[in-house]
């Protein structure tokens, strides 16, 4: 990931536990994800699922990209084909 952009996002945390989430992330990337290429731009809105932050990404012709956060500064990128 070369940029992150963050559009009116807002997110809530108590805790440690993510309780609301909002806006728009749109991620610049270069490479790939579980062997198949991305594409340079992706975009998603920010939720709260089990209480960890999710950004979910997706692009055209990409797999989905997400990437969880259990607290405001530990991320772990997931994808799904």
């Amino acid at each position: 990931m070369t940029t992150l952009a963050l559009e009116d996002v807002t997110v809530r945390f108590r805790d440690g536990v993510c309780e609301e989430a909002a806006g728009r992330v749109r991620a610049t990337v270069v490479g790939e994800a579980g062997g198949l290429p991305l594409p340079p731009m992706m975009m998603g809105t920010a939720r709260c699922e089990a209480g960890a932050l999710l950004l979910p990404m997706t692009g055209q012709g990409a797999p989905r990209v997400s990437t969880c956060a259990s607290g405001p500064m530990a991320a772990t990128p997931q994808t799904w084909s």
